[in-house]
């Protein structure tokens, strides 16, 4: 009896050694849900399977807020191959290959300190396993509306000797949404009351506004309007806000929403097939491509190039690929992630990450040779494209 119990006790203590977190997964006995976990800045990230079956599965993702300010207008950013079949609670801004964009659905945009979202999605897979995200982005910045692409407009609508109601009014003149406005104003007189808006702070006579989350986002050609009630000294001039600053917060534009690794999955560049032949003939192949040029990057080896586009004989020696259908074209074909010796840095954030996460050409040993044929237009003449097919000859 005692040794009967004696080896219950042994493999109870192995079970629940077996259930201890480890790197970041924690397992559940006697379910099949699973959870793992990402630490990111400011924010942590739980994604759990909740249920799962042959090549399909249902998840809940919850955002946790760990910093100190609102993360405002959330849209996640992570890589899986799976296939989304169902959402809720968000939206898929964006899919490729292996990228996902997940955006708030509207009523759970802005997650503030100490809180936490979730949204749930269905989904199938085609490997062995489920592809759970192994790293997650926030994406957002806080941008400068211009008075271009929204016009802003105070109407009095009622004045007494002490006090009004003033309507402010938004218009939305461009392509598209603007996202979780707010405002930064300079105004010499009390807000008392304010309605379809809040006042997030006031230091002397400048006051910051922001929206109530429900109409946080204008629409391209809607509008937005909000009211205020002041007050100010009888018979005092009165002034309308000045030095207005209107922001709002979303997804820079200079952010490419595209899967860096989706042309080398589309062609299928890491079969084994091509990988074998890659290392048996990596350093035999020559290729020359007959594009726009290519730009000069340390990451892309050219060994010759020559321009046909006589319109452009004057033209930098590092940026002479006036369209960028070449080197991209060079960049598939044959970039070395490895060689990086690039020292320009851009000051926005998003092409700096563009230009320091590089991707891996199919084989960065071949040997290309650049004829540039084509214009910024992408458009060449019989004679442009002969002479670099001919430059092509002896290689």
């Amino acid at each position: 009896m005692k040794r009967a119990l004696a080896i219950l006790l042994f493999m109870g203590m192995l079970l629940s050694g077996v259930c201890q977190p480890f790197n970041k997964t924690a397992c559940y006995a006697g379910t099949n849900q699973q959870t793992t976990t990402y630490t990111g800045d400011n924010f942590r990230i739980e994604y759990q399977i909740v249920s799962q079956w042959n090549q399909g599965y249902i998840a809940n993702v919850t955002i946790f807020n760990t910093g100190s300010t609102t993360i405002e207008n959330w849209e996640l950013s992570y890589q899986s191959s799976d296939e989304y079949v169902n959402i809720w609670n968000a939206s898929v801004d964006y899919r490729g290959a292996n990228y996902y964009n997940i955006k708030n659905a509207g009523h759970n945009q802005n997650i503030h300190s100490g809180e936490s979202v979730s949204f749930g999605f269905q989904a199938a897979y085609k490997g062995e396993s489920v592809d759970i995200p192994r790293s997650y982005k926030i994406l957002g910045d806080r941008l400068v509306v211009n008075n271009k692409e929204c016009q802003i407009q105070f109407d009095v609508v009622n004045q007494w000797h002490d006090g009004c109601i003033m309507n402010a009014t938004l218009n939305n003149n461009s392509d598209k949404n603007i996202e979780n406005w707010s405002m930064e104003c300079s105004f010499d007189f009390e807000i008392q009351n304010i309605w379809r808006a809040k006042i997030e702070s006031r230091n002397g006579n400048t006051y910051k506004l922001a929206n109530c989350e429900y109409n946080s986002v204008i629409r391209p050609g809607e509008s937005e309007t909000f009211g205020m009630q002041i007050h100010f000294p009888e018979g005092a001039e009165f002034k309308k806000p000045y030095d207005i600053k209107l922001y709002q917060y979303r997804k820079d534009d200079w952010y490419l929403d595209f899967d860096k690794e989706w042309n080398r999955t589309m062609i299928r560049a890491n079969d084994e097939k091509v990988l074998a032949a890659l290392q048996k003939n990596k350093n035999t192949i020559k290729i020359g491509v007959i594009d726009s040029g290519i730009d000069y990057s340390s990451n892309i080896k050219v060994v010759a190039a020559e321009n046909f586009v006589t319109s452009y004989t004057e033209k930098n020696p590092i940026f002479g690929d006036l369209s960028g259908h070449g080197t991209a074209v060079a960049g598939i074909l044959a970039s070395d992630p490895s060689r990086n010796e690039d020292s320009y840095q851009f000051d926005n954030k998003y092409l700096k990450q563009l230009t320091t996460e590089k991707v891996s050409g199919i084989n960065p040993y071949v040997k290309l040779y650049s004829a540039e044929v084509l214009d910024e237009s992408n458009k060449t003449t019989v004679d442009q494209l002969v002479n670099g097919i001919s430059s092509m000859v002896p290689i």
